[in-house]
């Protein structure tokens, strides 16, 4: 009689062994992958052996005996919140690429049966517990746990017994704010969560520090605390409009809040975003089909999971990470895109009695994360979409490429076939002719291309002052290198908080300021005032020493393709950032030097050209022409048009620093260097006639701000810009011209380090108070191979040398 399969004895290890002909023990070395090795013609046999027999590993007979069921527990609130269901899916993927099953629970926004789910999973023997609390409080939760790894969601848990993995709420809270305020938005609102929960009150710290910088008002009637679900948002957005409260935009702390707020205003027949614009938290698909879609900071899913099953596997992990870089999903709710019509008439609305204003103009550039510049050219998407703003800046008409580039189009999208839509675009109302061969650009140039000045007598000693002043610029800008927070008057407010404005020294970091601002965590603890050990690593002074090397190794004849060896040689590809990653990523492609700066590089006008010039002007001491074409032959590998002439200007400065002692003068001639008819000559000229009718530095840098009001904080024209304004009011003072550059935000270390080493190369070491260079000790710090640790004077006399060959 024939025996159904699901009746039949289940196989065993000893049939498996039997079938094979070799030991269980052999069996198991198979089946675990270890401890010891197995000839592979023993392992074909107990493979085929496996099969033949039907054995199937017993989970419950392997927990009984590693006391491991590799299973984990998920408990969160809301499974029906498309951000908890997102959660759950990728915690899903991620616990699986980890051997691990999910059990998923859900609290219903209830902390006793919170905890009642807790000690459920722990009775089933999951290997760890991952939940997103409801409350404030997780000690229940812990209590429940009895002991088994828990890893808290969203909370600052302060127990080092519990895993945590938080987000920067305050910081996405900040940047979409501030989003807003870039459409021209004056009158801010705010929904956020239950007024007990720390994420909530965070929400609420992040709007107001984005307000508090654009100096708007922070009005306590603006502020909406609610549960974060649909109907918390549609009751929150009801009662801000039923009290009269006048507002132009909306910041909501959750998807499901912002869908809520979406139905009250429609009801009520407020237009968004022609009257009020809106963005929220989390951005999950559901933002890109509601009416209109969202414009939402999407939570980093990933990296949550991935930090979340690594604290719940590994009791060696660091119990608390904080993800600080998330991506701004622009659609149509905050006003980036066209409203597009439904496809069915409307009837007829009575018109609001609010105040009405015209849908804001599509703003030029997006708001970044931190530590954007590391992952700038990390996907197709983001390339495309700064490719659009690079295009627009340069007078292309995007407006229909950005109305088809929602999330859904950019998923599926490649960058060639993107490019092929580029091509048909038609280039008009741009004022400017901006030319990357050398022969057109210096066609452009009002300089005397034959000019040399007499060499200072000190040059030896100016060098090591360049140097030095290189590094210390680059040192006391680094703390507040983030030009998305870090905002002139922010980086104002905190040093007037700090005793430190106008700024003279290094920036303070006093404990109770770093509370409540964010100094850049990864640098702030090397580079603030008493804490200066030598220069921090920063690829301000890592291109300065390669350009040194690139020079000794291929003379002043070098080709930008040596300049492409020496990179994929020297130069670690996780140490390049925006242009230069593009660049070498590229390279790495085989694309030719001619490609490496025009394909899949969005970021070829942006400021990392001009920070590797200086040491083409170093060699060069009064010859600014020999500059100029050293630093072309570095700048085209990566950069095109404003890129190219941004680090030729570098140099020419420095060239004409090294013969001359008045700051006026070589300022003056550098304008001749620019091509006069770019946006970086107009940058560069419009602090310069402010500076010659007597204007004030603030004059000069609002000016900037409100002429390049769209560009990224790292391009280089506005950036340029704010290096001109410290260089003709800072009047050849080094102290006063680096602490005005820091204070004039955007990209400070960058900007920093420059000023420095024009200074360091006008006034020579004498001319740079001690209490930059004691606590640098001439020692420097970089990640290109060969040049790990070396000292000042070495590399002058090094720069020195190449001269004389």
């Amino acid at each position: 009689m024939h025996e159904p399969q699901d009746l039949r004895r289940r196989a065993t290890r000893a049939d498996v062994a039997r079938a094979a002909g070799t030991s269980t023990a052999v069996v198991s070395y198979v089946i675990n992958n270890g401890p010891r090795p197995v000839a592979p013609e023993t392992r074909q046999r107990v493979l085929q052996a496996i099969e033949q027999t039907g054995y199937r590993r017993d989970p419950i007979a392997g927990a009984l005996a590693t006391g491991k069921t590799r299973t984990l527990g998920l408990v969160v609130p809301d499974i029906e919140n498309p951000f908890y269901a997102a959660l759950a899916k990728q915690l899903e993927t991620t616990a699986l690429a980890n051997d691990h099953t999910l059990l998923l629970a859900n609290s219903g926004e209830s902390a006793d049966r919170e905890a009642h789910l807790v000690t459920k999973l722990v009775e089933r023997r999951v290997d760890g517990v991952i939940i997103a609390p409801v409350g404030a409080s997780v000690e229940p939760v812990l209590e429940a746990a009895g002991g088994v790894p828990i890893v808290v969601l969203d909370r600052r848990a302060t127990d080092p017994r519990i895993g945590e993995v938080t987000t920067d709420t305050r910081l996405m809270a900040m940047l979409a704010t501030q989003h807003l305020v870039e459409h021209g938005r004056t009158r801010h609102a705010i929904i956020t969560g239950r007024r007990e929960l720390p994420t909530a009150a965070d929400r609420v710290a992040g709007w107001t520090l984005a307000l508090q910088a654009a100096e708007l008002a922070v009005r306590e009637a603006a502020i909406s605390w609610a549960a974060f679900s649909k109907d918390g948002g549609y009751r929150a957005a009801s009662s801000l409009l039923d009290g009269d409260v006048d507002f132009d935009a909306l910041f909501t702390g959750s998807e499901q809040q912002a869908i809520g707020a979406l139905r009250a205003l429609q009801e009520r027949g407020v237009a968004v975003p022609a009257e009020v614009s809106i963005a929220s938290v989390d951005g999950t698909d559901a933002s890109a089909f509601t009416y209109p879609a969202l414009s939402s900071i999407r939570q980093p899913f990933e990296q949550i999971a991935a930090n979340a099953i690594e604290r719940v596997l590994d009791p060696a992990s660091a119990r608390t990470v904080t993800i600080d870089s998330y991506e701004f999903v622009r659609r149509e709710s905050c006003g980036c895109y066209p409203l597009r019509a439904p496809n069915r008439p409307t009837p007829d609305r009575p018109p609001s009695d609010r105040r009405s204003r015209a849908t804001s103009a599509p703003i030029q550039t997006r708001t970044r994360e931190k530590g954007e510049t590391v992952s700038e050219d990390a996907t197709t998407r983001d390339s495309i979409l700064n490719e659009l703003d690079q295009l627009e800046q340069t007078g292309y008409d995007v407006a229909e490429l950005r109305t088809t580039s929602d999330a859904a189009h950019l998923a599926s999208a490649t960058w060639d076939s993107f490019a092929d839509e580029v091509r048909k675009l038609p280039q008009s109302n741009f004022g400017y002719n901006e030319p990357s061969d050398l022969r057109q650009i210096e066609e452009q140039l009002d300089a005397d291309l034959t000019a040399s000045y007499q060499v200072a007598d000190d040059l030896s000693d100016r060098l090591i002052a360049a140097w030095r002043g290189r590094v210390c610029g680059n040192m006391l800008g680094k703390p507040v290198e983030y030009g998305v927070y870090w905002t002139r008057s922010r980086i104002k407010e905190y040093l007037q908080a700090a005793d430190a404005y106008p700024l003279s020294d290094y920036i303070p970091a006093p404990e109770g300021l770093r509370d409540r601002f964010e100094l850049r965590e990864d640098n702030w603890r090397a580079t603030t005032r008493g804490n200066v050990d030598g220069s921090a690593r920063d690829d301000d002074v890592d291109y300065t020493v390669l350009g040194l090397h690139i020079l000794e190794e291929y003379g002043t004849d070098f080709t930008s393709a040596d300049v492409a060896t020496e990179w994929l040689t020297r130069l670690p590809f996780h140490q390049t950032y925006t242009a230069e990653r593009a660049a070498y990523r590229n390279l790495v492609e085989e694309r030719g030097v001619d490609e490496a700066a025009v394909y899949r590089n969005p970021y070829r006008e942006w400021i990392g050209a001009l920070i590797r010039g200086d040491v083409f002007g170093y060699v060069t001491p009064g010859d600014p022409t020999a500059a100029l074409r050293l630093a072309y032959k570095d700048a085209y590998l990566s950069h095109r048009a404003n890129g190219i002439y941004g680090e030729q200007w570098a140099a020419v400065l420095l060239s004409l620093a090294l013969s001359s002692d008045d700051i006026g003068e070589v300022f003056t001639r550098s304008l001749d260097y620019v091509p006069r008819a770019s946006r970086l000559h107009e940058a560069i000229t419009r602090p310069h006639r402010i500076w010659k009718r007597g204007g004030s530095w603030e004059d000069a840098v609002e000016d900037a701000d409100h002429a390049w009001s769209g560009y990224h904080w790292v391009h280089t024209v506005n950036n340029a810009a704010i290096i001109a304004a410290a260089l003709l009011w800072g009047e050849g003072d080094f102290s006063r011209s680096i602490g005005l550059t820091v204070q004039g935000g955007k990209d400070t270390d960058s900007n920093g380090a420059t000023v420095g080493s024009i200074l360091g190369a006008l006034n020579g070491t004498a001319g740079i108070p001690s209490h930059w260079t004691e606590p640098i000790h001439d020692h420097v710090r970089s990640a290109v191979f060969g040049f790990e640790n070396t000292s000042i004077p070495d590399l002058a006399r090094r720069t020195e040398a190449v001269m004389t060959r």
